[in-house]
């Protein structure tokens, strides 16, 4: 899921029928623009920083999973906003879910067709950087099949819980990211999550 960069990409030059020397070739390094990512293809991309992404992956084997984070989000659009949370068990002996909320990007509800383009930039912006910071056991599938209220979405899981998932009574995805138009009246609009999401306990 890593090396998203490849680097000393060149044409080598040939001088037929000449005594001069060809120029140097210079390396360059250039990133590819993840699938539907909007704009020319061929526009450079910034690196991508894990340091927060992998502060997050980290987390989910603490003790209270997300306890120790901030309000900053891992992944760092403008006007972002991360909150730490904790949905109690709903039967005795039931798993807690532990939980970091992102949400990356969120709209009004006039203007639906203008603010799809900037929701879209936000999905492919989180995606390209997950990709680049996803830990070695960690694969990502299609999630939009599942999510029929979701534009786009996209599931993160380590070995261990898709091996998880075939046996398990209930199961909450470790990490979704996901765009979508949600209908609250007022409130209406495109909302770009990205949710971190442990179980602990439980029999």
């Amino acid at each position: 899921m890593r090396g998203l960069t490849i680097a000393g990409v060149a044409c080598l030059a040939f001088a037929a029928c000449s005594e001069e020397t060809p120029p140097p070739v210079a390396e360059e390094q250039a990133v590819i623009a993840p699938i539907g990512a909007t704009g020319d293809a061929d526009e450079a991309l910034p690196p991508v920083d894990c340091t927060q992404i992998n502060a997050v992956f980290a987390a989910f084997n603490e003790l209270a999973p997300f306890a120790s984070l901030g309000a900053g989000p891992p992944i760092a659009p403008a006007n972002a906003a991360c909150k730490v949370a904790e949905a109690k068990a709903a039967v005795p002996g039931g798993p807690v879910i532990h939980a970091l909320n992102c949400t990356l990007y969120s709209s009004g509800a006039l203007d639906r067709a203008a603010n799809a383009t900037p929701a879209k930039e936000a999905f492919v912006e989180a995606r390209r950087q997950l990709d680049a910071c996803l830990p070695a056991d960690w694969t990502s599938r299609d999630g939009s099949v599942n999510e029929v209220d979701a534009t786009e979405a996209m599931i993160y899981e380590s070995t261990a819980d898709v091996q998880r998932a075939m046996t398990a009574s209930s199961y909450t995805y470790p990490v979704q990211l996901k765009k979508a138009w949600v209908e609250d009246g007022a409130a209406s609009g495109w909302r770009v999550t990205l949710d971190f999401q442990k179980e602990a306990g439980g029999q």
